[in-house]
C-alpha cells in the first residue's frame, strides 16, 4: 500500500511536528530523537512505517495486540491524530543506557513488558508537540 505522503505531511504539520521530505518518503520529528518515517517503494509490499535508526517497522496499517488476545488496527492516515491524542505511544528499548529499538504501541492494546530482558528498560511516552520548522 502506498502512503498518501501529502496528507500525512499536512496532518503532522498541523499538529506542530517538523516534517522533512526524504527520498521516497517523509520523516516526522516526534521529539527526543524519535523520527517516524513513512516510506513508499516501487512495490506496495515494501512500503513501510518505522523509526529512523531502529529495526522496528510496519507495513500498511499498524496493528497492536494485547495480552488477552484483543487487538486494534490504526489506519495510517489516522496515525498522526492517534499519536497526538495519546492513543498510540512511542515505546523505546534501552540497553546499557542506549536506545536500541523504538516502536509504536497502543495505549489499550499492548503486551510489551513480557519481552523485557535483564539489563534492559522500556520507556513508554507520548509524542511531543512542538512548532514545525519553517
Amino acid at each position: 500500500m502506498k502512503y498518501e505522503l501529502d496528507l500525512l505531511r499536512v496532518s503532522c504539520r498541523n499538529i506542530g511536528w517538523a516534517v522533512r521530505d526524504v527520498h521516497l518518503g517523509i520523516e516526522v520529528d516526534l521529539g527526543d530523537g524519535a523520527i517516524l518515517c513513512f516510506q513508499n517503494a516501487d512495490r506496495d509490499a515494501d512500503c513501510l512505517i518505522g523509526f529512523s535508526g531502529t529495526p522496528w517497522h510496519a507495513h500498511d496499517h499498524p496493528s497492536f495486540s494485547g495480552a488477552h488476545g484483543y487487538y486494534a488496527e490504526v489506519d495510517y492516515r489516522d496515525l498522526p491524530a492517534a499519536l497526538n491524542e495519546g492513543r498510540v505511544l512511542i515505546c523505546e528499548l534501552e540497553s546499557n543506557g542506549r536506545t536500541t529499538d523504538r516502536w509504536l504501541v497502543h495505549r489499550d492494546f499492548n503486551d510489551e513488558l513480557k519481552h523485557l530482558e535483564d539489563g534492559e528498560r522500556i520507556i513508554v511516552r507520548r509524542a511531543q508537540t512542538r512548532l514545525a520548522a519553517p
